[in-house]
């Protein structure tokens, strides 16, 4: 830091309530060859302020009394001590830490170790900074005083060498924009700082009222006069927000505004120092938006909060639009969330995420197609067109008036769940907004990701126990009639009276009973099987038509009963390389399904040989299935009706198309409610 060497040692004031700790950062700060004043407690460090010269504060966060954070806000609501640079310490390094510390109003945070190193590092920026402010506050008002000195002078000698020696300084400045206005707010002066901040010439701005350097809806709102009028009540301003250059660009301003008076104390007009303070602003709003999502992100796993939380996280500052798009496994877009600074965008923002099959090769289709982010610094009519699917379409979008569009892809454990768009009516995306934009699409897919995992951990475990119901209630159904028969034949027995005649019908009953819940048992170990990837599959050669005989003579009794006659269609035989147990099941689980869902009615099943495959058809003239439940009912635990009204564990169509998938087979259904359903099998005879 520049500091004279005969200047007096920063005085640093140290509260912490441990004495071991309080004395090992009292010895550094020593070493740095600064001087300690210790403090046990907050508030013994509030008397220290007031008797003492303080030129830095490292203040404990945690303390018996005055804690750290209500002791920072005492001191930062006092206006002599708020401009001391104040470190908070803390042992923890969470973001709750870290925000309830600068909430309080500290500069900075320090993690407490053993090793000083990064605190005496941290304080020593902050005395630089606090350093530099001080001397750009000095250079701020020794500027304004001159120009005031020169602007109330005489035109005099000794006031014509001031003004030329002010002149001088003033040109001499780049980096502030130093000029006049007279009581009306138009520009009277413009040095080069001027010129090189807002792009204009000095003969083309002078004359011209200040509100040529405000954004309109600034203008709209009359802030440049209130802001002239405000001040001269005060004597002196200082405003910071957006102002506009020659070419249209904004900057973010902090601006000084001292109020001129002649000696007879009237208004003679107005001094305003400007400096372009944008990428100061850009890394603060960078730090906040990051912690800011970081946090909101992190407070909920619900799905439809997380989403809603992302499109939020960066308005307005950052963007007046966001749109997140969500794709499915297939890529289809299946999710859109918009939110939008202005109430007015609603309709158009709705539009703005729009795409269709034919737009992947532009705006946020490509960003999906190939995971890169896209950057338009500018929105030209030309790139709304060019994202516009019609005319409808193009004026909606061009109703928003952007100024800059940046989409980035949400990527996640290897796939990108969509992307995330931001869209600015009042500043222009560069690299660095890029970046900042990519770092919350990370936070963001991470928290999409997770909110969707613990959705469909959620639907896994309801889904389960769904299933544990059904299989107990399933498992039980067939051992009833078993039990009942078993206590008839063990009663028969004791009396005598068992005879082949009476325990012909019984025994077949428990065997037809028996079979079934064997075939439960089996579905249940294919499902684990199949879950775990360990589904055998073992070639040779079998007859499909042999195969659906068998399958129909033991479904001989269970058809009679449910009053289902079978029409069969098929050749002598057709023999494939095929599993002789899976194909089995196949024809099984088809037929149950056809009895089940078509009680009463005929089933149709029909064998073809195709050649270099074979099909299989079941066909049944029951309930039917809605178009719209046809895809799902192949999936784990899910059937087309509720399970109050027919039995089964809802897994035997999902068997099914398990075992097509390993032997390179495929199932259709064709179906309309109340018209019966047909599944169509294709079996190649020789497996890839």
């Amino acid at each position: 830091m520049n500091r004279p060497a005969d200047a007096p040692s920063h005085r640093i004031l140290i509260v912490d309530d441990s004495p071991t700790y309080l004395n090992q950062v009292a010895q550094a700060m020593r070493d740095e060859g600064y001087v300690p004043v210790l403090a046990h407690s907050g508030e013994e460090a509030l008397a220290r302020l007031t008797v003492a010269r303080v030129d830095g504060i490292l203040l404990d966060m945690v303390m018996p009394g005055l804690s750290g954070p209500a002791t920072c806000l005492r001191i930062k609501a006092n206006a002599s001590w708020r401009p001391i640079p104040l470190l908070m310490l803390t042992g923890r390094d969470d973001h709750k830490a870290i925000l309830d510390a600068l909430s309080a109003g500290a500069d900075d945070f320090v993690t407490k170790t053993g090793e000083l190193t990064v605190l005496k590092a941290r304080l020593r920026a902050q005395l630089r900074r606090k350093h530099y402010e001080d001397e750009n506050r000095r250079m701020r008002e020794l500027l304004l005083r001159r120009e005031m000195e020169a602007a109330e002078a005489r035109a005099d000698r000794r006031l014509k060498q001031s003004e030329e020696r002010f002149r001088l300084i003033v040109e001499g400045v780049q980096d502030y924009a130093i000029f006049m206005l007279d009581p009306a707010g138009r520009i009277a002066s413009w040095n080069p700082g001027a010129e090189r901040i807002n792009g204009y010439r000095a003969d083309e701005i002078i004359g011209c009222h200040c509100s040529v350097l405000f954004p309109p809806e600034d203008v709209e709102l009359g802030r440049p006069t209130a802001e002239l009028q405000s001040t001269v009540e005060t004597g002196r301003s200082i405003q910071e927000g957006y102002r506009v250059r020659k070419d249209g660009t904004r900057y973010w301003a902090h601006e000084v505004i001292s109020v001129l008076f002649d000696e007879a104390g009237q208004l003679r007009g107005f001094a305003k120092v400007t400096r372009d303070v944008t990428e100061r602003r850009r890394v603060h709003e960078a730090q906040r938006i990051l912690v800011s999502a970081g946090q909101i992100l992190g407070e909920s796993l619900d799905f439809e909060e997380t989403l809603r939380r992302v499109v939020r996280v960066a308005l307005p500052d950052f963007a007046s639009i966001c749109v997140l798009l969500l794709q499915d496994e297939s890529g289809a877009i299946d999710r859109q969330v918009t939110a939008h600074a202005d109430p007015s965008m609603a309709m158009a923002t709705e539009l703005l995420g729009r795409i269709t099959a034919d737009s992947a090769g532009r705006g946020i289709g490509r960003v999906l197609r190939t995971a890169q982010p896209e950057l338009i610094p500018k929105v030209t009519d030309s790139f709304v067109r060019a994202i516009s699917f019609d005319q409808a379409h193009y004026e909606a979008l061009r109703s928003l008036s952007l100024a800059s569009h940046l989409t980035v892809p949400l990527t996640a454990r290897g796939r990108t769940l969509g992307t995330l768009s931001f869209a600015s009516t009042h500043r222009r995306y560069d690299a660095v907004d890029l970046d900042l934009a990519q770092d919350l699409a990370r936070r963001a897919a991470l928290a999409v990701d997770n909110a969707r995992l613990y959705r469909e951990a959620q639907l896994a475990v309801r889904a389960r126990d769904d299933f544990l119901t059904i299989a107990s209630h399933e498992l039980r159904t067939p051992l009833t009639p078993m039990q009942l028969q078993v206590d008839g034949l063990l009663r028969a027995g004791k009396r005598g009276g068992l005879t082949a005649e009476r325990a012909t019908p019984r025994l077949e009953m428990i065997k037809r009973q028996v079979e079934r819940l064997a075939r439960l048992i089996t579905n249940l170990l294919d499902i684990s099987r199949i879950s775990a990837g360990r589904l055998q599959i073992e070639l040779e050669d079998v007859d499909l038509a042999a195969t659906v005989n068998e399958a129909l003579e033991r479904f001989r009794e269970e058809l009679c009963a449910a009053g289902c006659p079978v029409n069969l269609s098929a050749p002598p035989s057709i023999v494939g390389r095929w599993d002789r147990l899976r194909l089995d099941q196949i024809v099984t689980n088809l037929l149950s399904n056809a009895v089940k869902y078509g009680a009463g009615k005929p089933i149709d099943v029909a064998l073809e040989d195709l050649a270099d495959r074979a099909r299989l058809t079941v066909r049944d003239r029951g309930i039917g299935i809605a178009p719209e439940q046809q895809a799902r009912i192949f999936e784990r635990f899910e059937r087309a009706v509720s399970s109050e009204n027919y039995s089964g564990f809802g897994m035997g169509l999902w068997i099914v198309r398990q075992i097509a998938d390993a032997l390179g087979a495929t199932i259709q259904v064709d179906s309309r409610p109340g018209e019966g359903a047909t599944f169509t099998v294709d079996l190649p005879k020789e497996p890839g």
